[in-house]
């Protein structure tokens, strides 16, 4: 529902695609909101999708997920984004990993399209230094089921530990996905 009311998790995920702290990501980028946070039920994509590139857009964030990070292929939200890509104007879908990594069993990354930018999260441990950089603990990180079982996800990672956006500090690779949005 483009106009529901925003969450802290819409508001934060907004906030990163312009701006992170004091550096200017996309400032002139127009910020269209789909509110999925909190969503019951899988949403219908063509629908979406018509509403994102109709408005203009051509990156599109997804700091969502409708799987739980358990192993296996790819999903049907998975396969819409794939198909979408190919129709013009051609967006490129910056989905987050997940945040399954710490939980036995659920460490696959939960969003699995072939044709999206994949983005898992990183750890600075609040220092200066990128000698002490890690994985975030809970980025999904566990391949999908694949045919040759060659697929290596997820494909780039960003800040996800105690990032600031809108007023408000969080951790997960919902924030990491909208930086990486947010420089396309």
């Amino acid at each position: 529902s483009p106009n529901g009311a925003t969450s802290s998790h819409i508001r934060m995920t907004s906030g990163l695609v312009r701006n992170t702290g004091t550096t200017d990501l996309a400032p002139a980028a127009n910020v269209f909101i789909g509110n999925w946070d909190q969503y019951s039920a899988t949403p219908t994509a063509p629908t979406v999708h018509e509403w994102c590139t109709s408005s203009g857009a051509t990156t599109i964030n997804f700091s969502w997920s409708f799987t739980d990070g358990s192993p296996g292929g790819l999903t049907g939200v998975d396969m819409q984004e794939d198909y979408f890509t190919k129709l013009w104007p051609f967006p490129l879908y910056v989905p987050a990993a997940g945040n399954g990594g710490c939980y036995s069993g659920y460490e696959t990354v939960q969003n699995r399209a072939h044709n999206a930018l994949v983005v898992g999260g990183s750890d600075d441990k609040g220092t200066t230094s990128f000698y002490d950089d890690t994985i975030y603990n809970c980025s999904s990180w566990r391949n999908p089921t694949s045919v040759h079982n060659d697929r290596e996800l997820p494909y780039m990672i960003a800040p996800a530990v105690n990032i600031d956006s809108a007023g408000l500090t969080a951790t997960g690779t919902s924030l990491a996905a909208p930086q990486v949005a947010g420089t396309m």
